[in-house]
């Protein structure tokens, strides 16, 4: 017999490549059969680019702290795994009134828009290896439900955007930004000035000009390369991520397990001394430097959030922040660095905002970390989003 099911809410992103079994209940025949020959029918599927997904032999994987704490800060690490049976799936079912009519059975996924729908729901197909009148043996049906599957072979579809990057950063070349546009304003000859030193490619002279009309709207150059600059990660950290991120697919499952349902955001808490820890993490410190730190606090103090055109208003407030921090340490250096922070036609303030990202998304997922760093859309003002509720100064 073959089904589709419909699931919704998954907490992981199915793979094309991955064979699932699934029971409403416990089929001791089918279980028996599988436990014996679970490598066997791992090393079947793994030659033809499958992965087979037998929920209690997965749940059984060790995760290690570092990959739980990254992917669930929250979690506790002395916890006990609850164990898992094949029916874990059929929870997320869009309609659990159907639940008894699932049979044990190999769920697979093709990557097609007309089994993804916008509303997060998933549809996957099933086969039912329990068919006895036509295959009176259970190995006979099982092993010939995987080759159905493997010979259906689902085309690769690859869904890649058509926009293409307007603006790209190289560290090779360096374009003058307004060289399109010839100005005796002031303004506009500092603007060029200032922006000699972004190292930009841009597709032609229609994209210079949209770039500097936009910067005059905004008043701020800072504002509209936010997305760009204040994104970046080093590619050290980068790299770290991948390791530490959960896998793809529901090989991820002993980790999946341990932190379903139990998702929470932490309190943050800083100390006099201006260290920084989430204390509902494992209480996790979050390292900076002094000025990315100092950004942070101030946009910590404002939770009405700061436009960046406004970022001179702000320039006494920063100032005072870092001689609080490091109360012998300003020198004409630092004093020029706060001049630049607080410009909005310099390219510094997206620095901070970069370095104050990457020291929390360093640490925990990044769907987590965006509560505690600075974001906000072009042209509004910019802000750290935590509640100010969870947020508490030592005294």
């Amino acid at each position: 017999m073959k089904y589709t099911i419909a699931l919704k809410n998954l907490p992981f992103e199915p793979s094309e490549k991955q064979i699932i079994f699934v029971e409403n209940g416990y089929d001791e025949v089918v279980n028996k059969f599988i436990a014996d020959n679970y490598k066997h029918i791992c090393m079947l599927c793994e030659q033809y680019g499958y992965q087979f997904c037998y929920m209690p032999k997965l749940a059984e994987e060790v995760v290690s702290e570092e990959v739980l704490l990254y992917n669930a800060p929250y979690a506790n690490i002395g916890e006990e795994v609850q164990a898992v049976g094949s029916d874990f799936l059929l929870q997320f079912m869009l309609h659990p009134e159907n639940k008894s009519l699932i049979p044990p059975s190999l769920l697979y996924f093709k990557a097609d828009p007309r089994y993804i729908s916008a509303d997060g729901t998933i549809t996957f197909l099933g086969m039912s290896i329990t068919d006895q009148e036509v295959y009176p043996q259970i190995s006979d049906i099982f092993f010939q439900r995987l080759r159905d599957i493997i010979l259906e072979r689902p085309e690769a579809k690859g869904y890649t955007s058509d926009s293409h990057d307007r603006v790209r950063f190289s560290d090779e070349e360096s374009v003058e930004f307004f060289v399109a546009r010839e100005s005796s304003d002031e303004v506009k000859k500092e603007l060029l000035f200032r922006f000699r030193s972004i190292k930009m490619m841009l597709n032609d002279e229609t994209e210079e000009l949209g770039c500097y009309d936009e910067i005059e709207r905004l008043g701020s150059a800072a504002d509209y390369f936010f997305d760009e600059e204040a994104t970046q990660i080093a590619g050290e950290i980068r790299e770290r991520i991948k390791l530490l991120e959960q896998r793809t697919g529901i090989e991820g499952l002993p980790l999946i397990v341990r932190i379903l349902n139990k998702e929470k955001l932490s309190r943050l808490h800083i100390t006099r001394d201006f260290r920084i820890f989430l204390p509902d993490y494992n209480n996790m410190e979050i390292e900076m430097t002094p000025l990315p730190k100092a950004v942070f606090i101030l946009f910590l103090r404002h939770p009405e959030g700061i436009a960046f055109k406004c970022l001179p208003d702000y320039r006494e407030e920063l100032k005072e922040i870092y001689l609080k921090m490091k109360p012998a340490g300003w020198t004409a250096a630092v004093e020029h660095s706060i001049k630049a922070l607080t410009d909005p036609f310099d390219n510094s303030i997206n620095e901070k905002c970069a370095r104050i990202r990457e020291a929390f998304v360093g640490k925990f997922k990044e769907h987590l970390a965006e509560n505690y760093f600075v974001t906000g859309k072009r042209g509004e003002p910019k802000k750290i989003t935590l509640p100010r509720e969870l947020v508490t100064w030592e005294k």
